[in-house]
């Protein structure tokens, strides 16, 4: 007779015919084997989600007779009665960090998942949660006052978006681009760092001092202390509500900066022009420039309810707010308005306030004979007049990989290699077109792609992404996260992401070096741009090489040319085989800098002594590029000698045509003269 299992276990005899899955330990106990457990309501044994309940029993079976311990990363009810038990609702939490080992919460946090802060805490959506330090209504005030402290940012800003239109910022202005630059792709590395990826301990430190200002903002400026227990509506209502309060204190900071102008200028009338102008198009333009600078942010905040991940049982939660299920929980209908407009807003009024910008600067390009981009150039300055588009491709690329966080949240896999994707189609873009002015930035662009497709692809290859109904990456090594070669994964994962920021702090350098004559004399030509003395030189080298008049149509467009533009246009004569076909190899190269010395005579002489006089003096570029230009200048040597040639050829030709027309006149003539001749009659 089968007793009741869960009265008197020690004494319970298992039925095979009667438990399908049931089996015996050596003391006859009954239990379920290895990855089932067993359900008390049905009195059978059931499989365990081998993703989150850790179902190994080591031969003690007794183990399995009771609910599953949960892994490091899940959170499930704790079971009210054993006898009732029929299994585990689990729900997966942001990380190992929020929910231990066992389903236990982190310091101070509680809730379903394990989401959310205790009343009077606070704190990021993973981790443990700190006490408040004062009281809502004290918060409030302190934040209001500490706004407050934004007003001379907003004012330092305006100018120098002011004094970067007006094209007086000079040799900044490409360290200002790059600053830009890396703080758009520390946005997009923490929009990275929220996809479903186990990252190793030291990147998990890096990224989260990354999100810190990006999704965990709120927790950064004590969001969770304004009401009496943070929720996901004060966090969010806290981000959306951030470029409206920005915009409010850009007005009170124009307002502060006018009625300074006008106490300067009418007391101090020769002190109060420093002061730029602060109006209303003045408010537009540096609430434009905020919303581009944080562009990644922002749209990221407006799809963060959207980025839903599958629990092991099926459920749809929001990652960052695992408590919450999409399309079912009231507080996500609710929010999902807002969320949607938001997230509409933002793309709107920026791309309709970059194309009109574009226009506007097109204008002022015709209007200013390509030299000024007007008003709206800080959305521009950074590229060569002929990519203001461009601005509108980076835009595109950062909506992308926000989109990705959407469309395949819970796949790490998917959202790793499809960024790794787009960054690396839009490197090839930009190492094909070239669209920055400087080559320092264009530098920059590329580093921070390239390291940002780079972490992707490592990171997928080295198997750190979370799929549904898989286990944890720790789980496949014998000593899970200790192990040696699990640590040497995390090990070369952490030195692709020191390399990448290697490179960004390397051209950072390079710029800075450029700022200051007496270091940049000391980089290599390459590193450095070309100065006026240099561009006069080229042009006229173009001029005498090509053999083109001073007022020719080819000299004005050569004139026009930027620092990208001449290096291209020499790499082309110099490498096209329309050119030197045969001078490609060393050997041939050598024998036609011999040739072309030997041949160097009158005006070319003279051009080639004005050449070394300059490489022997401070421009080495010129020093450095002579030989190329010299095969560039014998190949055109080369075809004059053979036009000379011809003409000397056609010259011959025409000569003796002269001399056999004057004999045929003259026999003409004597013909005349005297009669037909004998043979004739």
């Amino acid at each position: 007779i089968l007793l009741t299992p869960l009265q008197r276990r020690s004494d319970c005899r298992c039925k095979n015919a009667f438990y399908d899955y049931a089996k015996q330990d050596l003391d006859s106990t009954c239990g379920c084997e290895d990855g089932k457990y067993f359900d008390a309501a049905a009195e059978s044994c059931k499989t365990c989600h081998a993703q989150a309940e850790l179902c190994t029993w080591s031969g003690d079976t007794k183990k399995s007779l009771l609910p599953p311990t949960l892994v490091a990363g899940f959170w499930a009810a704790p079971a009210e009665e054993v006898s009732s038990f029929s299994g585990h609702s689990i729900w997966r939490c942001v990380s190992e960090r929020t929910c231990q080992l066992g389903g236990e919460c982190a310091k101070n946090r509680g809730g379903a998942a394990c989401s959310l802060c205790k009343p009077g805490t606070y704190g990021p959506p993973d981790g443990e949660c700190a006490d408040c330090p004062r009281k809502p209504d004290d918060t409030r005030l302190q934040m209001a006052l500490g706004s407050l402290a934004f007003i001379p940012v907003a004012t330092l800003a305006n100018s120098i978006i002011a004094k970067g239109s007006s094209g007086s910022f000079g040799s900044l202005q490409a360290l200002r681009a790059s600053i830009r630059q890396l703080v758009k792709y520390l946005q997009v590395l923490a929009v990275v760092g929220g996809f479903s990826v186990e990252w190793p301990p030291f990147m998990v430190a890096i990224l989260n001092f990354f999100q810190q200002c990006s999704s965990y903002l709120p927790s950064l400026v004590l969001a969770g202390c304004l009401d009496s227990q943070q929720s996901v509506s004060t966090d969010m209502a806290f981000k959306w509500s951030l470029a409206p309060f920005a915009l409010c204190l850009i007005c009170m900071a124009a307002l502060c900066s006018e009625i300074t102008r006008s106490i300067c200028i009418r007391w101090f009338s020769s002190r109060g022009s420093w002061i730029p102008k602060f109006g209303h198009w003045e408010i537009m333009r540096l609430f434009m420039w905020g919303l581009y600078l944080f562009f990644a942010t922002l749209l990221s905040y407006g799809v963060e309810l959207f980025t839903c991940s599958a629990c092991p049982d099926g459920r749809l939660t929001v990652g960052n707010y695992p408590h919450m299920q999409c399309f079912k929980d009231s507080e996500w209908l609710k929010l999902m308005p807002f969320a949607i407009l938001f997230t509409t807003l933002i793309l709107a009024i920026l791309f309709s306030a970059v194309t009109l910008a574009r226009r506007s600067a097109l204008r002022a390009l015709i209007m200013s004979d390509m030299k000024e981009l007007g008003y709206w150039s800080f959305f521009f300055e950074d590229y060569r007049p002929g990519y203001l588009y461009w601005q509108s491709m980076v835009l595109t690329k950062d909506t992308v990989i926000n989109v990705l966080s959407i469309v395949a949240a819970g796949h790490g896999t998917v959202q790793l290699l499809l960024t790794a994707c787009v960054a690396m189609c839009y490197t090839q873009v930009v190492l094909r077109k070239k669209p920055f002015a400087c080559q320092a930035n264009l530098a920059m662009e590329v580093a921070t792609n390239t390291a940002l497709s780079t972490i992707c692809i490592f990171s997928a290859a080295m198997g750190f992404q979370n799929e549904p109904n898989t286990k944890d990456v720790t789980s496949l090594f014998e000593n899970g996260a200790e192990s040696p070669e699990y640590k040497n994964r995390a090990l070369w994962t952490v030195a692709v992401q020191m390399a990448a920021a290697g490179a960004a702090v390397l051209v950072l350098l390079w710029q800075f070096c450029l700022m200051f004559p007496t270091t940049a004399n000391r980089l290599p030509r390459s590193l450095r741009p070309l100065s006026a003395e240099e561009r006069n030189f080229l042009e006229e080298h173009w001029q005498s090489s090509l053999g083109l008049p001073a007022d020719s149509p080819m000299m004005e467009i050569i004139q026009l040319f930027d620092e990208i533009d001449q290096q291209t246009f020499r790499e082309l004569l110099l490498s096209s085989t329309a050119t030197i076909t045969r001078t490609r190899r060393t050997g041939e190269r050598s024998r036609v800098r011999n040739l072309h010395t030997s041949s160097i005579n009158g005006h070319r002489g003279a051009e080639r002594a004005r050449l070394s006089a300059l490489a022997a003096g401070r421009n080495s570029f010129i020093s450095r590029n002579v030989f190329m230009l010299s095969d560039m200048t014998y190949f055109l040597s080369g075809r004059n000698d053979a036009v000379d040639t011809s003409v000397d050829a056609a010259s011959d030709a025409a000569d003796s045509d002269a001399d056999s027309a004057e004999e045929v006149e003259a026999d003409a003539e004597r013909r005349n003269h005297q009669g037909p001749h004998p043979e004739d009659r």
